[in-house]
């Protein structure tokens, strides 16, 4: 599905320099689409075991990639 995907942004113009950009910003709203479905299960389940008022549910993340935004590609972060 990638290769199709790239052939076809290849063929709209997109050149490979920016290929890079493309493939990095999708896999990073893949992972956060991932981080949300599964967040919505952990609480749905919390519900039917009626654990919302006795339980904390706490998320954390550190992102400190750039990922191609101004240009730039490193992490910012430690």
């Amino acid at each position: 599905a990638l290769a199709q995907l790239q052939a076809g942004l290849l063929r709209c113009g997109v050149v490979h320099s920016e290929l890079r950009t493309i493939f990095a910003q999708l896999a990073q709203l893949i992972t956060d689409a991932c981080q949300d479905f599964n967040i919505g299960k952990l609480l749905d389940k919390l519900e039917e075991l009626k654990l919302t008022e006795s339980t904390a549910v706490v998320t954390f993340g550190d992102h400190g990639w750039q990922l191609g935004e101004h240009d730039t590609w490193a992490k910012m972060t430690n």
